[in-house]
């Protein structure tokens, strides 16, 4: 079963609005890397689909925490991964090459961009504080 349509009726199931689709190519800027989010199994994900800079052609994910992966091309690493849907959100796992950390984000889309938050732990409970950037539609 394709991936929106058991989304649609993992929704139409549980009375909740769907969350806009999220997939494609996006970008924060013109600068920066273009990011293509696709289905990854059962989930989305979103891995480095080109750099833009001809100076990060060969950058590496240097800082990856794994010394395995740290010779790597950035092109196909993961930066969003296990996005599911939670009420209007996606909500999965981030990983920021340029610190070589993951932790908890959450997705929505806002018109023609994504909302893209990298989150903590707000207290004890489900709840998340977050920090957003808006990412455009690739062209």
């Amino acid at each position: 079963m394709p991936l929106g349509l058991a989304i649609l009726l993992l929704q139409a199931s549980t009375g909740l609005p769907a969350p806009l689709d999220i997939e494609g190519r996006w970008q924060i800027s013109t600068e920066q890397p273009i990011v293509k989010i696709a289905p990854c199994g059962e989930y989305l994900c979103a891995k480095v689909e080109r750099l833009n800079r001809p100076a990060l052609g060969e950058a590496k994910d240097r800082f990856n925490p794994d010394p395995k992966l740290r010779g790597r091309p950035l092109s196909g690493v993961p930066v969003l991964f296990d996005l599911k849907v939670e009420g209007d959100f996606w909500r999965g796992k981030v990983y920021a090459p340029a610190v070589g950390q993951v932790g908890d984000t959450l997705v929505q889309r806002d018109g023609d961009r994504l909302k893209v938050g990298r989150c903590v732990p707000a207290d004890a409970g489900p709840n998340l504080i977050c920090l957003w950037n808006y990412w455009e539609r690739a062209r």
